[in-house]
């Protein structure tokens, strides 16, 4: 979902997941981001991108197949711009 006045959105799917999920984060204008992935104790699992990034779409992926069933979020932080997803780990 996109958050309000600011230009970023990020999705995940599959969603519930059983192994690999696709992150993708759209930016109406370039931005310096981190996307982490968190576990449902806030502690971070992934880094997914960490640097720079263009306007647009742009897709990463995490391997969910050693971390444990349960509800994830997705955090897409940066200056003045943050978006959270959730997703769940089915097995």
């Amino acid at each position: 979902p996109a958050v309000a006045g600011r230009p970023v959105e990020v999705r995940v799917g599959p969603n519930p997941s059983p192994g690999e999920v696709a992150v993708t984060v759209r930016l109406d204008v370039p931005a310096t981001l981190t996307v982490d992935v968190v576990d449902a104790l806030g502690r971070r699992v992934a880094r997914l991108h960490d640097g720079p990034v263009p306007a647009g779409d742009h897709t990463r992926t995490a391997a969910t197949a050693a971390w444990a069933a349960g509800v994830y979020t997705v955090r897409v932080t940066g200056a003045s711009r943050t978006a959270v997803a959730r997703f769940t780990v089915a097995r």
